[in-house]
This record gives structure tokens, sequence and C-alpha cells, in this order.
């Protein structure tokens, strides 16, 4: 790949817009174990399930301090997360029982060690914070009507726009509606949602779910995650080459793979899941404690109160559950449901 000038075949010869950077950014940034797992893949190499598994607890050596994930972890990032945006493709191992695998595209080759380098260097450089703590998660509960608007739902790039305005106010606090215009978004809820997780994660500061301004002691490292990101958008020889030089450094390095992974793995929703019978017994709480409560109201308590993020279809669902437990009837209403165990 040459990548003097900042030249790239098969990136420039598409469109490379903030949201199709912030596409890739949710596809391998918001995760060390997605990042780790785009780049023990070798060029021209067929992945199945066991060999993309094989190959991530390979790379973390002897360690006992990493992420030995399960059979379908590594193999989902694949399929779910790198083929959609064409970092990786589907292919064909073995036509006779029908067996696939996947491959690196040219596009993935081009860009995908230089970000994946770039976002384990930040997440390196900033041992208190995990890919997941700033980039948030990459699951959108809105239904946007075209693609570009989709890109721009993706957490990542939400979280992008939101360090960019926060950083271009300086000292000065900015109320919720006023910073969800500043970066185009009519949904204050989303914001706000945004804003509560990075206050929790210490990132930005939120005083009483009104005004957001940056935390002092993060300013450096969010003004690192947009030079990146612009730097990355404009196809910057330098930034290009050291993200893959550091890419290629710690890949050759299994502890510091595995501390990454362990990182990775303390911050995950799916190796670290709450019961369902916890999450049953604390919706139960919430909606004896405000008979009449909605559906989106309950999610809001329960990140607010019991810091779970869960999407309202899983809520209505665990709802459901605990109703149809208690011989309960479900009440009228749709989605404006009025819940009451009673």
């Amino acid at each position: 790949m040459n990548i003097e000038g900042g030249f790239i075949p098969d990136v420039e010869k598409m469109e490379f817009s903030e949201e199709r950077l912030g596409s890739l950014y949710a596809a391998l940034g918001n995760n060390e174990a997605k990042a780790i797992t785009f780049l023990v893949m070798k060029p021209g190499v067929i992945y199945d399930d066991n060999d993309i598994l094989t190959e991530v607890r390979k790379v973390q050596g002897n360690s006992q301090e990493g992420w030995r994930m399960g059979n379908e972890g590594p193999y989902h990032y694949l399929q779910k997360s790198f083929a959609p945006v064409g970092l990786v493709a589907q292919e064909v191992t073995d036509r006779q029982d029908n067996k696939y695998g996947y491959i690196r595209t040219s596009f993935g080759d081009a860009i995908g060690n230089t970000l994946a380098g770039k976002m384990l260097q930040l997440s390196h450089n900033h041992p208190d914070f995990a890919l997941y703590d700033i980039f948030g998660s990459t699951v959108s509960t809105s239904k946007p009507t075209d693609v570009s608007e989709e890109l721009k739902k993706r957490s990542p790039l939400s979280r992008i726009y939101l360090f960019r305005a926060l950083l271009s106010s300086g000292d000065r606090e900015i109320a919720l509606k006023d910073l969800a215009g500043k970066i185009g978004e009519n949904d204050v809820t989303l914001v706000h949602r945004h804003l509560k997780e990075l206050d929790r994660s210490g990132l930005v500061k939120y005083d009483n779910d009104k005004n957001a301004i940056i935390n002092p002691e993060t300013k450096d490292l969010l003004f690192t995650i947009i030079q990146d990101f612009q730097n990355i958008l404009s196809l910057e020889p330098s930034t290009l080459q050291d993200g893959k030089l550091f890419a290629a450094n710690l890949m050759s390095d299994p502890d510091s793979v595995a501390r990454l992974m362990k990182k990775a793995k303390e911050h995950s929703r799916n190796a670290n899941q709450v019961p369902l019978g916890q999450t049953a017994e604390e919706i139960t709480v919430i909606i004896e404690s405000h008979p009449g409560i909605t559906t989106s109201q309950v999610r809001n308590l329960m990140e607010e109160v019991y810091a779970h993020t869960l999407s309202e279809h899983r809520v209505r669902r665990i709802i459901a559950t605990v109703m149809d437990r208690r011989g309960v009837p479900w009440p009228r209403g749709g989605r404006n449901i009025k819940w009451s165990l009673s």
C-alpha cells in the first residue's frame, strides 16, 4: 500500500466522508477486542469461526490477563461489524460442505490496520479509559429514513461531534438543547443519554442533566481524538503510518495485547451481562415505585438508577415476562403503554 502523499487508491476512489469514517469507528473503533481481531487477519487468508478464534487467543500468548473469548465472539465481529462496512468479505472455504469464512478486502487492507492501530494506541496511552467509554455503543434505537442518517446516529460519530462542540466552547458550559442544536441532532434525549454516559465515565461534566462542559483532566484526550479523526479523514500520511507502526509493534507483544483484551472484557456488555433475574427484579422495583410509568421512562430509570443500558424492546420483553409470571393482563396502548403490576 502506498501512503506517500496520503494516497490510498481504495479509499480515495470512494467518497471518504465523516459518515463513512464514523461507520468504520463503529465497526472496530469502540472495542479493543474488535480492533485486535481485525489485526490478526492476514491479507489473502480466509478465516472461519475456529481459525479467527485460534488467532485471537494465540496473539495473547500465555498471559492470564487477557480474554479467552467464546467460540462465537471474534467471528461475530467479522459477520456483524467488519463485513457490513466493507472491511472483510465472505468467501467459500469448502464448496462441498457449504462452509464459509471471511477475508480482508482491499479496502480493509488499505485503511483497517491504520484505524485499528490508532484506536489501540489511544487505549494504550490512556489506561483509565476503554474505547467503549469514549465511543459508546454502536447500536442505535432510532429508525432513520436513509443510510447517511443512520451513520450519523451511530454512537462513535455522535460522540465525535459532541467532543468537537464541547472543545470549541472552551471553559464555557453549554445547555443540553444548545449542544444538541450545535451538533445538528433533533433527538435531545439521545444527546442526554450520551452525556450521562460520558459523565459517568469522567470524560465530560454534565451538571444536573442541564449543562455540559469538558472535564479539564480529559481535555487533552478529547483533543487527540478529534485530531486523529480529522487526520485519518484527510488521509494525512504521518498519522496513517503511525497507526500502522503502532499496530505492528503491539501485535508482537502478547502481554500488551492481553492487557488491552482484558480492558475490553471488563467493559463488554456481553462478557459482563447482568443476570436476567436481577434485571427483572430491578425493573419490577421501578414499576412498583412508579405505577403508570412508560417503557421509555423505565429504560431511563434503569440507566440512571442501576447504570444498566437496555433497549426499549428488551425492557418490554422483560416486563412481559414479569407480568406473565404474575398473571397480570397486558394493558392497552401500543408503544404508549403505562405499566402497572397490580
